[in-house]
């Protein structure tokens, strides 16, 4: 053969309707019996005309349920599909984590459990076909509870040495956690029973330390717990810019007055020592004694 044309019956689908492939295939919108024809030419340039009635049946309706517990690794699942006019022939669950598919044959109970390695969100998949051959799926994201996960962050965005550092915890699920214990990695921790979202802590040299946080809870009379680890590294403070960014005040008396003027004293670059009398000296001062120094320490006056 070397032309083809079909008709697959349904004028509905528009120009879906007809093909001149060899081998097409048609979707049909709507179940029902059809008449599907094909013309076909061969070398000789002859062409023959067959006819063929297509039944197309419902697709089955997918439908599922799933539910999960808190420190259980297994999420349960209840099918809820239905044929759709027809019997359904078998199930196929496919549940997101590259474990085997289970296929499940009619009469048996299709509702099932799945034991998941990890906690977290899966894509699971249901397959449904009924015994008219008809077979539909449904996807949903699943979650898998975990029992208990340690969790924490930085809050501050400028880590320096010197300064307290605010760490959030996020840790799931704090209503059974019973107790938390911080190691800050420079051979500080704290621990309590009571959760609080906020830690602080202050490092007084800089470099990268591990941090971590481990959480204690008992289930079914089992002891358990979790730990998560971070670097957090440290910056060290910078120095202050100098000369003259910090002054000192020199208290001098006025030895035949006894007022007493205000001398700023500041090292410039040199090293050199400046002074500023801040108050006029009266007629009779004829000299000025310093008494001590510093006495006070200022980082800005003007």
């Amino acid at each position: 053969m070397v032309e083809y044309r079909w008709n697959f019956g349904e004028p509905e689908s528009g120009a879906g309707n007809t093909s001149i492939l060899p081998n097409p295939t048609h979707e049909y919108m709507e179940p029902g019996s059809y008449t599907v024809s094909l013309e076909a030419m061969d070398q000789e340039g002859c062409w023959q005309t067959i006819y063929r009635q297509v039944d197309v049946g419902f697709l089955p309706q997918v439908d599922f349920g799933w539910e999960s517990f808190i420190c259980d690794s297994a999420v349960y699942f209840d099918d809820l599909s239905s044929g759709n006019g027809k019997p359904i022939d078998f199930w196929v669950w496919d549940y997101g984590d590259g474990s085997p598919m289970d296929t499940i044959f009619a009469p048996d109970d299709p509702d099932v459990s799945h034991v998941y390695a990890f906690g977290g969100e899966y894509n699971v998949t249901l397959l449904v076909q009924n015994t008219g051959g008809c077979a539909d799926t449904l996807s949903q994201t699943v979650f898998r509870e975990y029992c208990i996960n340690a969790n924490f962050a930085v809050i501050d965005t400028l880590l320096c040495q010197g300064f307290e550092l605010s760490f959030s915890d996020s840790s799931i699920y704090a209503d059974i956690i019973t107790s938390w214990q911080w190691n800050f990695g420079d051979g500080a921790d704290t621990a309590y029973v009571n959760h609080a979202p906020i830690i602080t802590h202050t490092y007084p040299d800089a470099g990268t330390y591990q941090v971590s946080l481990v959480i204690f809870s008992s289930v079914g009379g089992v002891d358990i717990s979790d730990t998560l680890t971070k670097n957090v590294t440290v910056l060290p403070t910078p120095s202050r810019p100098s000369p003259c960014r910090r002054c000192v005040w020199v208290i001098l008396l006025c030895s035949l007055t006894f007022q007493i003027p205000m001398v700023r004293s500041c090292k410039a670059g040199t090293g050199s020592l400046l002074r500023e009398v801040l108050m006029r000296p009266q007629s009779n001062a004829t000299r000025f004694t310093p008494m001590r120094r510093p006495t006070a320490s200022w980082s800005s006056f003007w």
